[in-house]
């Protein structure tokens, strides 16, 4: 490993340092909210969002270990739901709207959604094991239409925190030039 890769790594992990911070000082700020944002996961999609996939998986793995250590109900679950995330934000999602800023709060809104859903559905499901009880998808969706307003919200500012710090505080790498942007601008000169 040379040394670049090295101080990326650092930075991963400074990244997910800060995303511990950030979550602590909200936590002690608001102390009686129910829902609070959750930085680990709104750093992976933000993240993801502008970075290579294999630099956003790294800091899935890592920052759903912070998270599965720290605030895990199910150790392992918040590493899957970071990968999916890590994965829906730099892959999926990316083909429609190709790393455009404006689009950002559209992939948090939607990844939000998504890995939210299935960790309602996976928490009641260890639940239903945990305690023999029956498992009521309708109980699910309660739980999920209560929690998801607050949720979403929350991450929305959790996100612009997030792009401050990871673009404009410490840059990961240098932006690359938005090449499909100029090109559309000159295409569009042409008509």
């Amino acid at each position: 490993m040379n040394s670049s890769k090295i101080k990326l790594v650092f930075k991963i992990l400074l990244y997910v340092i800060l995303a511990f911070v950030c979550n602590q000082i909200v936590q002690q700020i608001f102390p009686g909210l129910d829902i609070y944002p959750d930085f680990f996961f709104v750093l992976i999609w933000t993240f993801s969002y502008f970075h290579k996939i294999e630099w956003s998986l790294l800091l899935a793995v890592i920052s759903g270990l912070f998270r599965d250590i720290l605030f895990g109900q199910v150790f392992g679950l918040s590493i899957i739901l970071g990968i999916l995330g890590a994965y829906l934000a730099s892959h999926l999602l990316q083909f429609v709207w190709q790393q455009r800023i404006r689009f950002l709060p559209v992939q948090v809104l939607l990844v939000s959604l998504i890995i939210k859903f299935l960790e309602t559905i996976s928490l009641n499901i260890v639940t239903m094991f945990k305690f023999s009880e029956t498992f009521l998808l309708n109980q699910v969706f309660i739980s999920y239409r209560y929690q998801i307003p607050s949720y979403i919200g929350l991450n929305f500012i959790a996100t612009v925190i997030c792009y401050i710090l990871i673009n404009h505080v410490f840059p990961f790498e240098k932006m690359e030039k938005d090449v499909y942007a100029e090109n559309m601008l000159n295409l569009n000169g042409e008509f």
